[in-house]
């Protein structure tokens, strides 16, 4: 063969093994699952940082962590002046653990997180005078042992600022804490604001209680409300936490308050026992507002919520909302939180009832919405079946079955149904609850959620009339007559 036509089989050869070495090497340090863990999480978000502080090419992918729509978290947020400072990420070195998926279970996993990426995002919600930037050199940061952190200045700076929605991200490395450390125990910075000309101003912020990677943590979210003041002259005037069927009567007539960043739904990321602040989303003058979760036995959260000097606490089940009332002050309109806390970053997905007998043509469709609730607590999420007859000419046709989805705010909803009356049998020893860990038949799960055993339900047999274009609302569903279980709430 001649040396002109070796020459491109050669440099075939060796791009294909530098490739094929390039995957392997790539594989080899991509996450592990066993079969009771799957996880479809790809490093490739994150940086990683050797000894000796260098990131490698997936930085690159890491700008969209950086970059994009705002992510509120509201426990880790501060306002300064007219701005919004919180955190939008946290990154361990292993370029896989971060502050927005649950710790791994795998071994190892719970090791030093060593030197970690930073992620803040700035948000305008005031009246801003000019161009703004925080300093990232000048942070400090010290853990939950004790020691400061401090920035650590790698070779490549790809994505340091970046615009988000309504705001710019910042983006900076930082030493390893303690190695037992789990919290970012204290966060002060500033944002200096930089006027057109040339004048500036300078903006404190504080955030505490961040969660490493390695803390266990309740993911969830929060709703601010404006509560109606009728409605509000009805509540303690001191607040206080509402759970069950209490929460729709004080929440009529409230709206939500958008006004950060108009977004009507914000994020929480609580660690495990430690005291997360959420006075970030109440105005100026305002008692300052704590919120703490803890595990208990079976799936149960205990909640405590200080308020200025008052303190209450609750028990709920994961994903169980319940309304955080904040105390009266003078002629301000009051405001209220609703907050739903978890396991993991998102509640479970609920799929949609089947239609089963689904408006057609231009008729426009209804829906039927059930409640159903266990000692005045709903139930839910799962999935129930239920049976289906539609009145026809003299009398009721055929039962179908659908299955049909309960969520976590004890609403049951089937939709996309055609306007007639519907005769409705709910098959209650049907229902499987959603998010626990293993999944319960039903008399075990009323033990372990609600302390109670055997039970009469009401209303399982109903006829409805469906209306196009609007919901129907059946008669609620409850557990009556019940005895209370061995081991109660």
């Amino acid at each position: 063969m001649s040396r002109r036509r070796l020459l491109p089989l050669c440099v075939t050869i060796l791009l294909a093994a530098g490739l094929g070495a390039l995957f392997k090497m790539r594989d080899s340090r991509s996450p592990t699952r066993t079969a009771d863990h799957q996880d479809t999480r790809t490093p490739t978000d994150a940086a990683i940082l050797g000894p000796a502080i260098v990131p490698d090419a997936a930085m690159i992918g890491r700008i969209s962590t950086v970059s994009g729509q705002a992510r509120i978290i509201a426990n880790l947020s501060s306002t300064a002046g007219p701005y919004l400072v919180s955190i939008r990420q946290i990154f361990a070195a292993d370029r896989v653990r971060n502050l927005l998926d649950p710790p791994l279970a795998r071994s190892g996993d719970t090791g030093p997180i060593g030197p970690w990426q930073l992620v803040l995002q700035v948000n305008t919600i005031g009246k801003s005078a000019g161009a703004f930037t925080i300093d990232m050199d000048q942070l400090h940061m010290v853990d939950d042992r004790g020691s400061r952190l401090h920035r650590l200045n790698p070779p490549l700076t790809i994505g340091q600022s970046l615009p988000i929605s309504g705001g710019r991200s910042f983006t900076a490395f930082y030493s390893a804490p303690e190695p037992s450390a789990t919290l970012i125990s204290r966060l002060d910075g500033t944002v200096r604001e930089t006027s057109v000309d040339g004048r500036f101003r300078d903006y404190p912020f504080v955030i505490v209680n961040a969660p490493l990677p390695t803390r266990e943590r309740y993911y969830g979210g929060v709703r601010v409300l404006t509560l109606d003041d009728t409605i509000s002259r009805q509540l303690p005037r001191d607040g206080g936490i509402l759970v069950g069927s209490s929460i729709a009567g004080a929440m009529r007539g409230s709206q939500t308050d958008a006004s950060i960043l108009e977004l009507p739904y914000l994020r929480l990321t609580l660690p495990k026992g430690a005291a997360a602040s959420l006075s970030a989303l109440l105005p100026a003058g305002r008692p300052r507002c704590t919120l703490m979760a803890t595990g208990e036995p079976g799936d149960n959260i205990r909640v405590s919520v200080v308020i200025g000097s008052r303190r209450w606490q609750a028990h709920v089940w994961e994903r169980e909302p319940m309304l955080l009332v904040m105390p009266e002050n003078g002629p301000l309109s009051r405001r209220a939180f609703l907050v739903q806390l978890g396991y993991r970053d998102q509640a479970s997905l609920l799929p949609s009832a089947r239609p089963i007998y689904p408006a057609t043509g231009k008729q426009p469709a209804g829906s039927i919405v059930l409640t159903m609730t266990v000692k005045d607590r709903p139930l839910g999420p799962g999935l129930l079946q239920v049976h289906i007859g539609r009145h026809q000419g003299q009398g009721w046709g055929p039962m179908r079955s659908v299955t049909v989805p309960v969520r976590s705010n004890s609403e049951a909803i089937i939709a996309n149904i055609a306007p007639g009356r519907y005769l409705l049998e709910l098959s209650m020893d049907t229902f499987r609850p959603l998010g626990t860990s293993p999944p319960l038949p039903m008399d075990l799960y009323l033990r372990r959620r609600y302390g109670v055993q055997s039970g009469d339900w009401s209303n399982i047999h109903q006829e409805v009339t469906v209306y196009g274009g609007r919901r129907t609302y059946g008669a609620p569903v409850a557990l009556e007559h019940f005895h209370p279980a061995d081991q109660a709430r």
